[in-house]
């Protein structure tokens, strides 16, 4: 496979780009496109552009919270990917449905065969339940690795975007599958945060909203455990404090985005009733700590292409510190992706939605590359790998 990338700044520049590197002779190829533009008109008029010069490929992308190129961490920028495959088939869909896990169920459906290997999925990032369809996928076919995450829109909270060539929503998912028997797929997440503190239960919850923990209203947990000035703050001050849940043997963070006159709050991520609780605290230190481990493992893996997607929060938290491990990463192979709402993870054939994480997606054609996963000591619910 080859791997072209670009910022974007005019037409006539990425005319001149595509054209230049024969892009256009190509038939197998994959468009990522992140962009901070959160506007209608310049997605479509830029799909529409890509299309007319190259109508055979296939096109997925999202809005952004931030965008990560060649391993540095942007903003307020567009980029776009080609990467262009021998013999891997590459299939794309828009697809919208008011119930979430029969989209994942059709994503199944219209985009796999029997010899696909990884969905590379992005949903809007405030109102598609990401958790219903990444569970409607895993229903219909256990077997496929899920990567991608939830748009951005600079941090604003207030409108997101997904595409494909075929349009744009606000409330749906853009997929596009990965076909073939030369396709290697290796998967890595680094998470970090730690649980501290009482372990709590969820007592009332409906989908993302959590209403009480232990029988206190959410709000009022957090005033108690961290006092006044973060409640007062909330939602914003809970990036700091994410909720930690143990599912499936990992941890998966949850961070509050919106508070309600009854006290409850809306998070990043599905919660259920009866799910054990903790606040987590971040230490800047482990994470690139562990970010830079994540990095070593991948050093002797058949990797060509890494594609991060990588939670807003975590950017947010570590500041300008978040370029090392995206940097790091870079070294393996040209590194690419956004920072999300929300991560999908597939993780011992569970498909998860995650916050505050770092996941990689590295991909390469040729010659399949098996390895035994052997986590470093302590991490088993922090990271995962593999090569399919």
């Amino acid at each position: 496979m080859k791997q072209y990338q670009l910022k974007y700044e005019n037409f006539e520049k990425m005319q001149h780009f595509i054209y230049g590197n024969n892009i256009n002779n190509s038939d197998n190829i994959l468009i990522q496109i992140f962009t901070a533009v959160v506007e209608m008109k310049f997605i479509k008029d830029l799909t529409d552009k890509i299309t007319s010069m190259l109508p055979r490929a296939e096109i997925i992308g999202a809005t952004t919270a931030g965008e990560i190129y060649e391993g540095n961490v942007l903003s307020k920028t567009t980029i776009i990917l080609f990467s262009i495959f021998e013999k891997v088939r590459i299939k794309a869909k828009l697809l919208s449905d008011k119930n979430e896990y029969k989209i994942g169920v059709n994503i199944v459906k219209e985009l796999s065969e029997d010899d696909t290997k990884v969905i590379i999925l992005f949903c809007d990032g405030l109102i598609t339940n990401g958790y219903e369809i990444i569970k409607g996928i895993e229903s219909a076919n256990n077997k496929l690795i899920v990567c991608g995450g939830k748009a951005g829109d600079n941090g604003y909270l207030k409108k997101t975007f997904v595409f494909t060539k075929e349009g744009i929503t606000e409330n749906g998912v853009a997929a596009a599958s990965l076909t073939g028997k030369s396709l290697n797929v290796t998967t890595e997440r680094s998470f970090s945060w730690s649980p501290i503190g009482k372990l709590m239960t969820i007592t009332k919850a409906l989908n993302n909203r959590i209403f009480t923990i232990d029988n206190i209203k959410a709000i009022d947990v957090y005033r108690k455990y961290l006092g006044d000035e973060v409640a007062k703050d909330l939602p914003m001050s809970a990036t700091e404090f994410p909720l930690i849940i143990k599912r499936n043997g990992t941890y998966v963070a949850r961070v509050a985005f919106g508070c309600h006159n009854d006290g409850s709050l809306s998070f990043l991520g599905d919660v259920k009733v009866n799910d054990k609780v903790q606040f987590g605290y971040g230490n800047v230190n482990m994470i690139t700590s562990q970010a830079l481990e994540m990095t070593h493992r991948l050093k002797n893996k058949n990797i060509e292409a890494i594609f991060i997607y990588s939670c807003s929060v975590r950017r947010n938290f570590m500041q300008n510190k978040i370029g090392i491990e995206t940097s790091a990463v870079n070294s393996i192979a040209p590194t690419f992706g956004f920072f999300t709402y929300g991560e999908f993870f597939t993780f011992n054939r569970s498909n998860e939605l995650l916050n505050t994480t770092m996941t990689i997606l590295g991909i390469s054609e040729g010659n399949q590359t098996f390895y035994k996963n052997e986590p470093t000591p302590n991490s088993e619910n922090e990271n995962s790998s593999k090569a399919f």
